[in-house]
């Protein structure tokens, strides 16, 4: 796996509540999951990611990935999309 600098993978997208309005969000609760990056993925520089990446999946630089990304995809945007599938890929 290859990750650009810069970016950050977090504990899910809701590592951070903010429902409680009484206390200060620094004291709020949050839902940690795991995020799995593939093998052979490439987060690019910058790029946020708080959803699993697929194997062989390319986020492209500054993208914020917060739903699953694909096998053999290239992702971009916020939030990030499906920009193309990679052709020619073989599975590891």
């Amino acid at each position: 796996m290859l990750i650009g600098s810069g970016v950050h993978i977090t504990s899910g997208r809701n590592q951070h509540l903010t429902s409680d309005v009484t206390r200060p969000i620094r004291l709020q609760d949050g839902l940690f999951t795991r995020v799995h990056i593939g093998e052979g993925s490439w987060p690019g520089n910058g790029s946020v990611v708080t959803a699993d990446v697929g194997r062989r999946a390319v986020v492209a630089a500054g993208a914020v990935v917060t739903n699953p990304v694909e096998d053999f995809t290239v992702v971009a945007g916020n939030p990030a999309v499906l920009v193309r599938r990679r052709t020619g890929a073989t599975p590891m």
